[in-house]
């Protein structure tokens, strides 16, 4: 039926964007009471508790050539040829921790209204979310990170006063990466996390992710370099171009240790 009713919207282009989408398992089309189609996806999420309480928060990651900052639980949307658990082993797997996790459970399912680019078109994310305990101290399961602090004290200057009572910093951040992408991770307390999550907090957010740099071997690169895409959310201020510096972890002055980590 929902496959039926996107064939009339307008124009075009969105019913055929929609039909393949479906073909490929992608998404569901229904549609609602008011005879609006709504666009039905997928997603699995968990949360995952450390010995201390706090739990394992995603602030960014990149998609492609475009930098996306949102505190949120890990997880990722699945199709429909895949059960939410089989979404959950994959999600795991990318923060090898398959084998560190206990009192894994399926806790709620919810629903969440999404933006899509059509007004036409409702869309939703239907959500398993499960819960786990880290079987271990929280440790940084990624890689350092760094603080370009040319950005972050641009970000500190043009905030009147925090979001959280402690400075959130690269110390408490730390990057995984997967084939050639990137996702940052920070654990945090209940109540950062709800702090973090509030709409009004994802451009301090996306910014956050946006000034850090990972350590790769002898390299280190900065995700705010010119062939990411960053959103440009704090009006005026430009992101520094690529930089990339050769040394090494010891010897590079404004890195921390790994004793400080």
């Amino acid at each position: 039926i929902g496959r039926e009713a996107a064939a009339n919207l307008s124009p075009p282009s969105i019913a055929t964007k929609l039909q393949k989408e479906v073909l490929d398992d992608k998404c569901a089309l229904v549609v609602n009471a008011s005879g609006k189609v709504e666009r039905i996806e997928n997603a699995a999420a968990v949360r995952i508790h450390n010995s201390d309480g706090r739990i394992l928060a995603q602030l960014g990651e990149t998609d492609g050539l475009r930098l996306r900052g949102r505190c949120k639980l890990p997880g990722k949307k699945y199709d429909f040829t895949v059960t939410a658990a089989e979404a959950l082993h994959d999600v795991l797997a990318g923060l090898f921790l398959e084998d560190s996790l206990v009192d894994l459970a399926e806790e709620v399912e919810k629903a969440d209204e999404e933006e899509y680019p059509w007004n036409q078109v409702k869309a939703r994310n239907i959500k398993t979310i499960f819960s786990a305990t880290l079987d271990a101290d929280g440790l940084n399961i990624g890689a350092p990170v760094f603080e370009n602090s040319s950005i972050f004290s641009r970000i500190s200057s043009l905030r009147s006063s925090p979001p959280l009572p402690r400075r959130l910093s690269a110390q408490d951040i730390f990057a995984v990466t997967r084939g050639g992408d990137i996702r940052f991770f920070a654990w945090l307390t209940m109540g950062e996390f709800e702090v973090l999550s509030e709409p009004q907090y994802h451009h301090y957010v996306h910014w956050l992710v946006s000034s850090l740099s990972i350590f790769r071997g002898s390299t280190i690169s900065s995700t705010s370099n010119q062939n990411l895409r960053l959103d440009d959310p704090l009006h005026g201020v430009k992101c520094p171009p690529r930089w990339s510096r050769k040394s090494s972890l010891a010897s590079s002055g404004s890195s921390k240790s790994e004793g400080e980590r």
